[in-house]
């Protein structure tokens, strides 16, 4: 949420200004799609461009937390995200200070920052969705037999989650 308020907070200051524009006399279309008029303030445009770059992330950053709420492991990323938002933060707020290399060099370390966490998420996502599934498939081999089904090989018993059970697991 912190996220989608920040790029949201960073449109409205665009908003806020070609509003002010607009009451004062500038016409309706002078800011065509793609373009930025050479009268604009470099702050705005570099406003913009902050907003651009949260755009970027923003979607990615989506998909990780409603796949993470999907299967219901919430809790595997929740360490991660306040350090993301910040690392965001940080980004746009170096980002209007201005587009020298020192400028552009943090705007890149902290870009960096942002995409390390987010693969760290997914990996944590992804390893606990490889885990659940060799459970799953475990379970599945496991049967109340003293052969699988799936193989027909001799089965031993064995304990799930620390339980003994009377299910048997495959042995191959």
């Amino acid at each position: 949420m912190g996220f989608a308020a920040w790029t949201a907070l960073l449109v409205l200051g665009v908003f806020l200004y070609r509003g002010l524009r607009f009451v004062t006399g500038t016409p309706i279309n002078h800011w065509p799609r793609g373009t930025k008029p050479a009268g604009d303030a470099a702050f705005v445009n570099r406003l913009q461009d902050a907003h651009a770059n949260c755009l970027g992330n923003l979607p990615v950053f989506a998909v990780i937390v409603l796949g993470a709420a999907a299967m219901g492991r919430l809790d595997a990323i929740a360490a991660l995200t306040p350090w993301l938002l910040y690392a965001r933060i940080a980004q746009s707020l170096t980002h209007l200070t201005g587009v020298g290399q020192l400028q552009v060099l943090v705007r890149a370390s902290l870009w960096s920052v942002q995409l390390g966490l987010m693969l760290w998420m997914l990996f944590k996502l992804l390893s606990y969705t490889a885990i659940s599934f060799k459970t799953r498939h475990a379970a599945r081999a496991c049967v109340r037999r003293s052969s699988c089904l799936r193989c027909s090989a001799p089965t031993a018993p064995h304990r799930a989650g620390g339980v003994k059970t009377r299910a048997v697991k495959c042995a191959v």
